[in-house]
């Protein structure tokens, strides 16, 4: 399923087979300040800090960017995430929040740390699908940028570079 975005790219939700020319995007998690039990999760083209911009309320505790994902096939991890976030059994779902439909609650006993986590891991899964899909750029890579550091995942493994 392919969707418009507003520059006119087009942007699908799954993974084809030879899809080198994926455009790469931004998936990142945020969290307000003043409730540390909400959070975010989102897709761009732009760069984060304009889009935390644009999220940003008049009265409201200022939104800290947890991590950022930059990837091609982005918009497929997004969609994939939010699947997650919403899906589940009735008795289990996540709370979603009156901001929208991209804004969760933690569970009880859970922390950022662990959607963090799922993001991270849901970005390695995407990759092993579009590997084995013929669908991974040649020169494609995942940048993972946290709070206290960012990490470049290129193909022989992981460099850590300070950020």
């Amino acid at each position: 399923m392919k969707k418009q975005s507003k520059n006119g790219a087009s942007r699908s939700t799954r993974i084809g087979w030879f899809d080198f020319r994926a455009p790469t995007g931004t998936v990142y998690l945020m969290q307000p300040d003043n409730d540390p039990r909400l959070f975010k999760l989102g897709f761009t083209s732009r760069p984060t800090l304009e889009r935390r911009r644009e999220l940003q309320r008049p009265g409201d505790g200022k939104l800290r960017i947890v991590c950022s994902v930059t990837m091609p096939h982005a918009y497929a991890l997004e969609q994939r995430l939010l699947a997650r976030m919403r899906g589940g059994w009735r008795l289990f779902r996540r709370r979603p929040s009156p901001r929208g439909t991209e804004w969760f609650y933690l569970r009880r006993g859970e922390e950022i740390d662990d959607i963090q986590f799922l993001v991270e891991r849901e970005a390695r899964r995407v990759r092993r699908a579009a590997v084995l899909r013929l669908s991974w750029p040649p020169l494609g890579r995942i940048t993972l940028f946290e709070a206290r550091h960012s990490r470049i995942d290129g193909f022989f493994g992981s460099v850590f570079r300070r950020g």
